[in-house]
């Protein structure tokens, strides 16, 4: 019965040329760049190669060893997950099952985190 319902959800879903176009068209709207808090600044949005959005942040601080960080890292991210369940803000990515890619620079510009959520996370 599960896999059932999940192939008639999954026939429900829109295209990825849908999703591109959609969040192609929502890009203009966004004004960056925009400061988040006293560290943290997002620096650009854009499309995904499949079905996706992704959000680049940049910190205004060193990434440093990231097994040192590996707490910080969950707790950002399940604050990003918790924000796509609950948000309804973000209703269409979660009803769409759109992945939401979140990465952080540090002040060099270096990687120092990178994350992919979708509504399989509010399960």
């Amino acid at each position: 019965m599960t896999i059932f319902c999940r192939a008639s959800i999954a026939q429900e879903l829109i295209s990825n040329d849908v999703v591109q176009n959609e969040i192609r068209a929502a890009l203009p709207s966004f004004d960056l760049p925009q400061k988040i808090d006293a560290l943290t600044t997002l620096v650009a949005v854009d499309t995904l190669p499949v079905r996706g959005i992704q959000y680049i942040y940049k910190l205004d601080a060193e990434g440093g060893n990231a097994a040192e960080n590996e707490q910080g890292f969950r707790a950002i991210k399940a604050n990003l997950i918790q924000q796509l369940c609950n948000n309804p803000q973000l209703i269409w990515y979660k009803q769409n099952f759109v992945d939401m890619e979140y990465l952080y620079l540090d002040r060099n510009e270096s990687e120092w985190f990178r994350t992919r959520i979708n509504a399989n996370d509010c399960l």
